[in-house]
């Protein structure tokens, strides 16, 4: 599974974005790491900012357990970091 998260930046009429590229595949040698690969490279190219995570690599656990679901709950260090990113970004 292969996602890309776009957030617009203006400088001087040219259009610089902030991209998460958020990749879902157990294979490194796959089809999806390959086009996640070409679209961050390409992306750096053209002058974007972009942050790859291969939730594999970064052995990211989809389960949502209950003591998460609670405001006042305490994330893990890699969830709170990929809120900071997401909440960071200028709209």
């Amino acid at each position: 599974m292969f996602f890309a998260l776009f957030y617009p930046t203006p400088i001087n009429e040219v259009w610089e974005l902030d991209i998460s590229v958020i990749l879902a595949h157990p294979d490194n040698q796959s089809f999806n790491h390959a086009i996640a690969r070409a679209a961050v490279t390409k992306l750096q190219k053209n002058g974007h900012n972009v942050t790859l995570h291969d939730l594999y690599a970064e052995q990211f656990d989809p389960l949502l357990s209950a003591p998460e679901i609670s405001t006042e709950a305490v994330l893990p260090l890699d969830i709170e970091k990929h809120c900071d990113e997401i909440i960071s970004v200028r709209h």
